[in-house]
């Protein structure tokens, strides 16, 4: 077989894909098992970067010559993001914001949230889990800034790959 040569290499066709086709939901971790009903969508939010760390365990053995050899036994899941409080006309901020600052608030298990995240257009990547809630750190203290928080989860257990809702509801 011959190598592949850099004339062979063509963009892969298709439209790319957009930081904003996804789509971030939270309920309470109090009520129990997520339901689809309770799922509230968090539309205000911006660079949303979840990372999945491995969690590895040493199997090296005397066979590996002093090559190291690691297995990897979990994922450790983290995710931060800004969300811009909106001021409805009652002059309180939107429910979404409140589920992420009644979370920080809290302590043990009022601290954590069922998350799940998905590509909005229905990619297979959708992810849940549940996490817990730290940050609602002000990002702009300016004159014309406006009020935007950064939120950081913190996985607590297993980030689990999920059937998509979007194709599921297909």
């Amino acid at each position: 077989m011959a190598a592949t040569t850099f004339d062979d290499i063509k963009p892969t066709p298709g439209a790319a894909s957009n930081a904003f086709e996804v789509i971030l939901e939270v309920q309470p971790y109090g009520t129990g098992t997520p339901t689809d009903e309770a799922w509230e969508v968090v539309p205000d939010i911006t660079s949303f970067a979840p990372q999945f760390a491995p969690k590895t365990s040493d199997t090296t053995t005397y066979a590996h010559k002093g090559a190291a050899s690691n297995t990897k036994i979990g994922s450790d899941w983290s995710a931060s993001f800004n969300i811009l409080k909106i001021r409805g006309e009652d002059n309180d901020f939107q429910a979404s914001y409140h589920v992420f600052k009644n979370a920080a608030d809290g302590k043990g298990t009022a601290n954590l949230l069922h998350v799940r995240y998905y590509d909005a257009l229905g990619a297979a990547e959708a992810y849940q889990g549940v996490a817990s809630v730290s940050g609602l750190d002000r990002q702009g203290t300016g004159n014309e800034d406006k009020g935007w928080m950064t939120v950081n989860l913190t996985g607590d257990g297993e980030f689990k790959s999920i059937t998509n809702p979007v194709k599921a509801g297909q």
